[in-house]
């Protein structure tokens, strides 16, 4: 659920399908999603990069995967990406709720100002209007990270929302 685990999880994948051979049977798979000649991505990990690299693959976008897994019949990471994909949108629906509250008790400048003491921020997270957007340049910092929600509850209670905190205490169970 977090750019570790998701990282975790292409390198699993492509692992696996090189393993399997089925290198020439991906690359057309793929074929118009990609820029490269198909002798130009020498293994899977090369081709997930080029799909990263032209929005084809990410994070929050990962349905290519289960085709391929699908095609060449590897269930086992198949559901493995489905289980990635259902905890993330609980964990996204989790951070949305959060932003919405804080939002609309207009708290973000103390959430800012609990963050600039527990984390460094730049002048330019510091200008953030939006909550979401603060909490997707934490999650990209690794900092709002499913088992490392540590970092959210206790910002949440440095402004004092014990309603939010066990929110993320519940979605941890």
């Amino acid at each position: 659920m977090s750019y570790v685990e998701y990282n975790h999880l292409l390198f699993e994948i492509s692992q696996r399908l090189d393993q399997l051979n089925e290198h020439e049977h991906i690359i057309l798979m793929c074929r118009g999603l990609v820029a490269s000649r198909p002798e130009d991505i020498p293994d899977a990990l090369s081709l997930f990069r080029e799909l990263e690299d032209r929005n084809n693959l990410a994070i929050d976008k990962v349905e290519l995967w289960k085709e391929l897994l699908k095609a060449v019949g590897e269930w086992s990471l198949f559901q493995k990406v489905r289980k990635f994909v259902d905890k993330r949108k609980e964990y996204k629906e989790l951070l949305e709720q959060i932003s919405r509250a804080l939002d609309e008790s207009n708290q973000l400048q103390q959430l800012i100002s609990v963050c600039t003491a527990r984390e460094t921020l730049d002048e330019n997270e510091r200008n953030t209007q939006v909550v979401r957007i603060l909490f997707e340049k934490l999650e990209r910092w690794g900092l709002f990270a499913f088992g490392r929600l540590d970092f959210l509850k206790g910002i949440l209670s440095g402004i004092e929302r014990q309603d939010l905190v066990m929110k993320v205490q519940d979605f941890e169970k």
